[in-house]
């Protein structure tokens, strides 16, 4: 008699014999019962911060499945996993499923086009999308009419980015 893990057989039952049943054997052959031990318990491996395909590979290489999905983070680089559940060190069973979160970097926003717009309104459009604002006067500013953004309009940063703003 020998034990061994068994996704299908429960804890106790018989898994398999050999010679399999219905075989007809001499009377002076012994017949080798394995027993099952259930389900194989694993031990969930810690993925967060690894790449994407390094973390399914530690996965499939512990016997669990993978499952993920994406969101924005400003803590973790793109392509990195960023959370998983259930957490390491956990039990699971073989072929359960661990799901983690990857990174799709930082979320950035486009710079509004304030183009020919008086400074005032340029500076609350870019404050209300989120961008910090620096002025850069030439020949005084006394028109005070945008004549350009740096970076300019359509460019993607991060919330919280500075964005100088030049005003005739």
């Amino acid at each position: 008699i020998s034990q061994v893990w068994s996704d299908d057989v429960e804890k106790g039952k018989v898994a398999s014999t050999d010679p399999a049943a219905g075989t007809v054997i001499p009377h002076t052959k012994f017949v080798t019962i394995q027993v099952s031990k259930g389900r194989e318990p694993i031990n969930v491996p810690n993925i967060v911060g690894k790449p994407l395909d390094q973390a399914q590979k530690t996965l499939a290489d512990s016997g669990l499945k993978a499952e993920f999905s994406e969101d924005f983070s400003d803590g973790v680089p793109k392509g990195a996993v960023v959370s998983q559940s259930p957490g390491p060190n956990t039990t699971l069973y073989r072929n359960d499923i661990v799901r983690f979160v990857v990174s799709k970097g930082p979320r950035t926003i486009p710079v509004p086009d304030v183009f020919g717009k008086s400074v005032g309104e340029a500076t609350n459009i870019l404050q209300g999308a989120g961008f910090k604002v620096s002025i850069n006067k030439v020949f005084g500013g006394v028109f005070g009419i945008v004549r350009s953004t740096t970076p300019g309009a359509g460019s993607q940063l991060q919330p919280g980015s500075t964005i100088t703003v030049t005003v005739l």
